[in-house]
């Protein structure tokens, strides 16, 4: 944000760590809690058009205790009950939402635009054909391979889901929904961008599942070594941005598996003192 402040990643990581506080607080399934959460949802739309399948799980959330109620016990105030919520929901989306569906009338000429990419650079959707295995395992941007951390976070959504069932459907359903669409889309791999920015949003669910897994090893490793293990990852992290920065790694397109490997043990030793130079011009 400090070097590309017109880009909206910052704000989408904000959006959708108020939406999962937000669902968190909200689970008593009262009138004001589908308020609240069509308002957040809403927001985090606004901020990125991609964010809208976040409504699909509330949505389908409402419906299913709406349904569960009213099999326990057979009354059809449950299944209105539900159905409310569901207008409130909506309701709020939309009213959060309306100012980007007003913009797009006075840019575009029409109420939806789906593809607003689609009008000036011609990127388009491949439906047919996604490229899950690319979008995160690719040299070119792919999420594991750049943010190898979150390989433990994804594997702790299951500890996670241990102890919040419904949270860790929260964040898989909308990680898996994400997904699908960056995948099925042209430029997958987020162009120019030091690693896979498409997902910078979905850091906090990251982290709920990290914190997840370190808490349910804690027993059997000594928290000391966890966290040298969190910072070698900084460390190699922060090497990674230092050749990016650098253009030891190209800005956009994929790099060979071995170089991005081996770059990292070489990086200080070959830029020791330009990367001395930078911090003492930036000081």
């Amino acid at each position: 944000m400090y070097s590309h402040p017109v880009m909206s990643h910052a704000n989408d990581f904000f959006a959708y760590a108020l939406y999962l506080y937000t669902w968190f607080q909200t689970r008593e399934g009262h009138t004001r809690d589908a308020l609240l959460r069509g308002a957040t949802a809403g927001l985090c739309a606004l901020i990125r058009q991609i964010n809208a399948v976040f409504v699909f799980f509330p949505l389908a959330e409402f419906l299913s205790d709406g349904f569960r109620a009213w099999r326990r016990s057979r009354s059809i105030r449950e299944c209105r009950r539900a159905m409310f919520n569901v207008a409130v929901f909506s309701s709020a989306w939309w009213v959060v939402y309306i100012p980007q569906v007003i913009v797009w009338r006075v840019v575009f000429g029409r109420w939806i635009e789906v593809n607003p990419y689609a009008s000036s650079a011609e990127i388009g959707f491949d439906w047919l054909h996604p490229r899950f295995l690319e979008v995160l395992f690719s040299t070119n941007r792919g999420l594991f391979v750049w943010s190898p951390l979150l390989v433990f976070g994804a594997v702790g959504w299951w500890f996670l889901w241990r102890r919040e069932r419904r949270l860790s459907g929260l964040i898989l359903t909308n990680f898996v929904l994400q997904l699908s669409v960056i995948a099925t889309w042209e430029v997958w791999s987020a162009g120019a961008s030091f690693g896979q920015r498409f997902f910078t949003n979905v850091t906090p669910a990251f982290s709920l599942g990290l914190a997840a897994l370190m808490a349910s090893i804690q027993r059997r490793v000594s928290f000391r070594w966890m966290v040298v293990g969190c910072a070698l990852f900084i460390v190699w992290n922060g090497l990674l941005i230092i050749r990016y920065a650098l253009g030891d790694i190209p800005r956009a397109g994929p790099v060979p598996l071995m170089w991005l490997l081996w770059g990292q043990f070489t990086v200080l030793p070959r830029y020791w003192f330009r990367v001395i130079e930078i911090l003492l011009r930036r000081f």
